[in-house]
């Protein structure tokens, strides 16, 4: 039996059925920091990205200018 590091290196998974913005992905964050009032918006937001960036790139140093343009405000 592969363990879930392995299985999640093949970056398999198939979603069949779902919507068409499912279809281009999506990034799963921990309800703690949803829900952390400690944590602004925009903190969570940017914390979502870099899960993102790290889980479809291997590698997570998108820059300043990278995430002001995929958030949609200015650097």
């Amino acid at each position: 039996m592969k363990s879930l590091g392995d299985t999640l290196k093949e970056r398999n998974i198939i979603i069949r059925g779902s919507d068409g913005l499912s279809l281009s992905g999506f990034t799963q964050v921990p309800n703690a920091v949803l829900k952390s009032d400690d944590i602004s918006s925009g903190a969570k937001l940017v914390y979502a990205l870099l899960l993102s960036y790290a889980w479809h790139n291997d590698f997570c140093f998108p820059g300043q200018d990278r995430l002001a343009k995929d958030i949609g405000i200015s650097r």
